[in-house]
């Protein structure tokens, strides 16, 4: 699998959180060195627990500092991140199945959504966050 480059259009004005979206790029990096080893299925499964324990970490970030700063788009973000979690959790529920092509459908869906959302929804927040001080 080909890996995911920072670039500096992911930037999203806010160095915790920037510095968080590029430890989840690289968690998913490390996920696409592993995928192309067949022996490695126990260990793609223990990092792609920490990739979602970690995304789990960088929401209570985004939400926390939302909620502090009463971003007016909290509901909506906070939305977007359940359906990630519930699109997660429906993978891992038949990651055992040994499904080359779920693997593949969620490797995708990962790097879509990761890129899609910091290019979206997270640039959103940006002017707004950066107002109120926050850098």
């Amino acid at each position: 699998m080909k890996s995911l480059e920072w670039k500096d259009s992911y930037s999203v004005g806010v160095k915790a959180l920037d510095e968080q979206h590029q430890k989840l790029v690289s968690h998913l990096n490390t996920i696409y060195q592993v995928f192309d080893d067949p022996n490695q299925k126990e260990k793609l499964g223990v990092l792609l627990s920490e990739l979602d324990e970690y995304a789990q970490v960088h929401f209570k970030s985004e939400e926390d500092l939302f909620a502090k700063h009463r971003y007016h788009s909290l509901e909506q973000h906070a939305m977007e991140h359940r359906l990630y979690e519930q699109k997660i959790s429906n993978f891992r529920a038949r990651f055992d199945s040994s499904d080359q092509k779920l693997t593949v459908d969620m490797l995708e869906f990962l790097a879509d959504w990761l890129t899609g959302h910091i290019l979206g929804s997270d640039q959103e927040y940006r002017r707004y966050l950066n107002n109120c001080g926050v850098f």
